[in-house]
């Protein structure tokens, strides 16, 4: 990491989800899907703050409950987390690094989330960043899969739902992203995007507006809980997790 750069990670949310609602609160091996993110990232020995940002009073008060986590009680009009992650970054007058956690993002592995930490610490760190993994065969064909098209140098050149056309440096993508806060302010204050609306992914917005968004590759799956049938994934994942 670069010398005095502090890394706050947000994880922004929400109650309302449409095809797995109030997913966040669902409990799993004893936890919520929010509260085994949350231990996730604090495994990490590279996260100088952890942050949940939530409109949703039932949420900040479900982690209260659960304790030691510093939580911003965010406005309702925000499009997506990254909207959401400036509201705090604002507020709170942070600098340095943001990595923006999605709240089901639970079997996300400590150890890829400091791939993307570190990454972002980097020189040559364009100021945007994200992961991705490998894409299966069923994948390819599932709109609910986001696919990263990247290139040699690791770069994205697009992302898509559908079937790409190629399949040289195609990757699932994890919908974890990283910036410098400069570049974070930056990225809300542009207009959405044609290709934003239309394929429903806030990083599009960024690629219109000439970003430069590296690809680190995870070596976990990473799979979020989007559905009811992806917990059965997760209570296999967490158990064979040490201790929060």
């Amino acid at each position: 990491m670069m010398k005095n750069e502090k890394t706050t990670v947000i994880i922004p949310a929400r109650i309302a989800s449409t095809r797995f609602p109030r997913k966040l609160l669902h409990r799993v091996e004893g936890r919520s899907v929010l509260e085994w993110t949350v231990c996730q990232a604090r495994r990490s020995q590279l996260v100088d703050r952890l942050i949940v940002a939530t409109p949703d009073e039932e949420i900040a008060l479900h982690m209260e409950a659960a304790g030691d986590i510093e939580i911003e009680r965010t406005s309702h009009e925000w499009r997506n987390g990254t909207e959401r992650c400036a509201e705090v970054v604002r507020r709170l007058k942070l600098d340095g690094y943001i990595v923006n956690l999605q709240g089901d993002e639970m079997n996300l592995s400590t150890e890829d989330l400091d791939r993307l930490i570190t990454r972002m610490g980097k020189r040559d760190f364009p100021g945007f960043g994200t992961l991705v993994t490998e894409l299966s065969s069923e994948d390819l064909d599932d709109i609910h899969v986001v696919k990263a098209i990247g290139n040699v140098r690791d770069i994205a050149l697009d992302f898509v739902r559908n079937r790409p056309e190629s399949f040289e440096f195609v990757y699932r993508h994890i919908g974890v992203y990283g910036y410098t806060t400069d570049h974070l302010l930056e990225a809300v204050r542009w207009v959405p995007s044609s290709s934003e609306k239309e394929r429903q992914l806030e990083q599009m917005r960024w690629l219109d507006n000439g970003a430069t968004i590296c690809l680190v590759k995870a070596v976990s799956s990473g799979h979020a809980i989007n559905i009811p049938t992806d917990i059965g994934r997760a209570t296999t994942s967490i158990s064979s997790l040490p201790p929060c």
